[in-house]
């Protein structure tokens, strides 16, 4: 699993090498990094404290006719308080329509894997839209994910929206909402979450800082809800863009793609 994440990581960023030197105002060739921590807190039958580390790396080659390719790798690592660790990447890229004057549309589709101790594969594949004005986006996603292995087999449909809001050229503020149902071995579960976020521009940099936090719920028919907090920051590095944050998001990889989670 880990080689195979450390030689996308690499393609990635070889990838993403000549956006760095490509100083025009419309690159063919975009980019977006990020890396993060949180801390998620599991309340119900199996409480527990979790640590996440996660990270990824995209690239976008945008084509006349506003098409767009995009490739991509995401990782997340969950350090539970006792001796357990899992981790997850993704691995796989995008094809959409974007006007970033009116609206986007595209699908998604990617590889998953899930080590646990035993590695468990599946697919996760997603269309979404997105809806821009001046000072706001509005997107929506429909999805389905899957693993499956020794230890999971495990797979449901995901729905949700996401809003953002440009209160200046370097501070958007983000709300989202998502909810999934997943079938665990003939096991119902039901899961919903809200999340918010706050990301800021540096001035004069292509680096972003972001902090945010989110509530949710797990329900399984079998035993008692779940109840879970998270709350993290990171940063985003935009390769290849100019502008306020909001023509750099406008302009940049789709970032749901990246969401090393169940969802879009």
């Amino acid at each position: 699993m880990y080689r195979t994440g450390l030689l996308a990581a690499v393609s990635c960023l070889v990838a993403l090498s000549p956006a760095l030197a490509d100083g025009g105002s419309n690159p063919r060739l975009t980019g977006l990094g990020e890396f993060g921590l949180t801390y998620l807190n599991l309340d119900g039958p199996n409480s527990d404290d979790v640590n996440v580390y996660q990270g990824s790396g995209s690239a976008l080659w945008t084509w006349p006719g506003m098409w767009n390719v995009q490739g991509d790798f995401a990782f997340g690592s969950y350090r539970f308080d006792g001796p357990n660790t899992v981790d997850m990447l993704k691995l796989g890229g995008a094809l959409f329509w974007r006007d970033t004057s009116d609206f986007a549309l595209g699908g998604q589709l990617h590889y998953q894997s899930l080590d646990s101790g035993v590695e468990n594969d599946g697919v996760a594949l997603s269309a979404f839209g997105e809806k821009y004005w001046d000072e706001a986006t509005l997107a929506g996603y429909i999805a389905h994910s899957s693993f499956d292995g020794a230890a999971l087999d495990i797979d449901g449909w995901q729905l949700g929206a996401k809003g953002t809001y440009y209160a200046d050229p370097q501070l958007a503020w983000k709300f989202g909402f998502g909810y999934g149902n997943w079938d665990d071995g003939g096991d119902d579960i039901d899961t919903w979450d809200f999340s918010g976020e706050v990301e800021y521009l540096v001035p004069d940099l292509a680096v972003s800082l972001f902090g945010g936090l989110g509530f949710g719920s797990l329900h399984p028919d079998a035993v008692d809800e779940t109840d879970t907090f998270r709350i993290g920051a990171g940063f985003r590095v935009h390769f290849g863009t100019q502008g306020s944050l909001r023509d750099r998001n406008r302009a940049e990889p789709i970032v749901g793609a990246l969401k090393t989670e169940f969802t879009y």
